[in-house]
């Protein structure tokens, strides 16, 4: 038994069963089952894991060896695939995903792609951080690599951020404003974007945060051994 799971309005439990026999010493024949409230909903032959709700609680998804499965369709193969999250709406599954250079198999290098509602991004070296959707779950952003470059991607779209400009090795931090018209982020621990225009460099800047209408940010700021 792995992975339980309570679904966000608490109403469902699930988890992860394994079944199989024993032969010299080894698994085999191994099923998987998951759970949930109690009750095998699904049967796999393949290894399941991530079981993940959607936000309203009436939706999940779960991953297999290199696929998703998203409410019952299943979803394309890759060589690979990693945790996967719902839009805030439920509508809408993200996960990130790799495939051999030109699919490929006996070419070593992965390349790495985004996938959001079952459609590729382009190809990158890596993928810096998982993807985030927006309040409204129109817009997803997060930050990707490619021959030596970084770029910002927001709803496909790129923006090439300077090397030192990045975050490695930190993560980077989004902040959408609740009505999902503004985005804010950081570059590193120094400086952050507002609204696609950079502030100035701090010695530390944290607690990025907008109002509940939107219209105010409010951010934690250190200069010169002063506090902002």
């Amino acid at each position: 038994v792995t992975d339980p799971i309570f679904s966000p309005d608490s109403k469902k439990f699930a988890y992860i069963v394994k079944y199989g026999n024993i032969t010299h010493g080894r698994p085999t024949e191994i099923q998987t089952f998951i759970v949930i409230n109690g009750q095998e909903i699904i049967r796999d032959d393949y290894a399941v894991r991530n079981v993940i709700f959607s936000v309203d609680s009436n939706k999940f998804a779960y991953s297999r060896e290199t696929s998703y499965v998203i409410n019952g369709k299943q979803g394309k193969d890759y060589f690979g695939v990693d945790e996967g999250i719902f839009s805030p709406d439920g509508e809408r599954f993200a996960y990130l995903s790799a495939n051999p250079s030109n699919n490929n198999a006996s070419n070593k290098k992965l390349r790495a792609y985004v996938v959001v509602d079952e459609k590729e991004s382009k190809e990158y070296d890596k993928i810096i951080n998982y993807p985030i959707f927006s309040p409204d779950s129109k817009q997803f952003v997060y930050i990707a690599e490619r021959d030596g470059k970084t770029y910002l991607v927001k709803n496909d779209q790129e923006i090439k951020i300077d090397m030192h400009e990045s975050m490695h090795p930190r993560l980077p931090v989004f902040v959408f404003s609740p009505d999902s018209k503004r985005l804010a982020y950081t570059l590193d621990s120094r400086l952050f974007v507002l609204d696609d225009k950079k502030s100035e460099k701090f010695d530390r800047v944290s607690s990025l945060k907008f109002s509940y209408d939107s219209q105010q940010f409010a951010y934690v700021a250190s200069k010169d051994s002063d506090l902002f």
